[in-house]
């Protein structure tokens, strides 16, 4: 199953720059000296970069393509899920959907395994699940961004509801989509929000 995925706009050369730093740790008064300082925050910028690696490791850089600035250059992502992994996507994938943790999602592909003893769900960790789920938010977001950049005007709307005692904030898109003669809501994240 390959999945192709046009006009992503990170910069692979930028893949490890750490997010750690910011300014309220870099003005922080609790550090006393900046040897101090870079012996609490080595380990986290470590951890972040292998986060950021493990989480990029499915995209792969297959073109760029040059624009007028330099800051402003596309590039396309080639994400190959092998054929003796698709069952376990796919399961995965719908387990997340229907509620279920990355974690919980992988132990349910464990136990698939014993007792049905098929090899293909034999290894699923819960990153494999996250990147599996995260290849499904990248495809459909960037769903979400061609029919934006198709249509000639939409609506943000903002809604809250609550759902098992959980407040969510709801972003979503409103567009006309001129193949179903319909205005469409477009989902793009549900944030919980907690006291």
């Amino acid at each position: 199953m390959d999945v192709i995925i046009r006009g992503m706009m990170f910069d692979p050369a930028n893949i490890v720059d750490s997010d750690a730093d910011s300014d309220a740790e870099e003005n922080d008064p609790t550090f006393g000296s900046d040897a101090e300082r870079d012996a609490v925050l080595r380990p986290r910028i470590q951890k972040a970069a292998l986060a950021k690696e493990r989480a990029l490791s499915l995209f792969q850089c297959v073109d760029q393509e040059e624009e007028e600035e330099e800051s402003n250059a596309s590039y396309s992502y080639l994400i190959i899920i092998p054929k003796s992994k698709t069952t376990e996507f796919q399961l995965s994938v719908r387990y997340v959907s229907c509620g279920a943790s990355f974690r919980l999602a992988s132990n349910i592909l464990s136990y698939m395994y014993d007792v049905l003893h098929n090899l293909v769900l034999r290894a699923c960790s819960h990153h494999d699940v996250a990147n599996y789920i995260r290849v499904v938010c990248v495809v459909n977001l960037q769903r979400i961004v061609r029919h934006l950049s198709r249509a000639w005007a939409f609506s943000i709307t903002l809604d809250s509801a609550t759902h098992q005692s959980t407040s969510y904030l709801n972003v979503r898109f409103r567009i006309f989509m001129p193949t179903f003669y319909n205005i469409v809501n477009l989902h793009a994240v549900a944030l919980p929000m907690f006291d």
